[in-house]
């Protein structure tokens, strides 16, 4: 082989092999963030049902064109609605995608104001009208309502 075509053949073997590292990382990333949620532990009388965490350009609304990163968790429990927010409320903040600052809010949504949002690049949950929910957004509601299914969510995104 010619020095000019060996050395084109470098140059696309380097391009493929930085182009393969640099989606190796994004998902990296998003695994490490979706962690810390998969890690959280479960009130009691909660069992886990799904698991799930995807990410992509244009699977969190707003975010710029940053890489949007969702990480779920569906449970179902015999707890009340009380006693769910309760629990949630003492979270805390999580931490950023790709970073150690703390910033990002767990989101908590009920079976009966659910909705799962399809995109091409997975999907995410938001309330029947399309907000996001915080465990501080419920108040100090005194619901003894027996509760069956709920999310628990962290939504981020990170630079590419």
């Amino acid at each position: 082989m010619n020095y000019k075509k060996k050395m084109l053949l470098l140059l696309f073997v380097m391009i493929i092999g930085l182009m393969t590292a640099c989606s190796q990382n994004k998902e990296e990333i998003s695994k490490e963030f979706a962690q810390q949620l998969f890690t959280y532990p479960t009130p009691s009388h909660t069992k886990i049902l799904k698991k799930e965490q995807d990410h992509g350009e244009k699977l969190v609304p707003g975010n710029g064109g940053q890489m949007g990163v969702v990480a779920s968790v569906e449970l179902s429990t015999t707890l009340s609605k009380e006693e769910v927010i309760s629990y949630y409320q003492k979270a805390g903040l999580f931490t950023y995608p790709n970073s150690d600052k703390k910033g990002v809010e767990l989101e908590l949504y009920f079976g009966d104001d659910l909705q799962k949002v399809q995109e091409l690049e997975g999907y995410y949950f938001r309330t029947k009208d399309g907000k996001r929910k915080f465990p501080r957004s419920y108040g100090n509601e005194h619901s003894s309502e027996k509760v069956t299914k709920y999310v628990i969510q962290l939504t981020s995104d990170f630079e590419q």
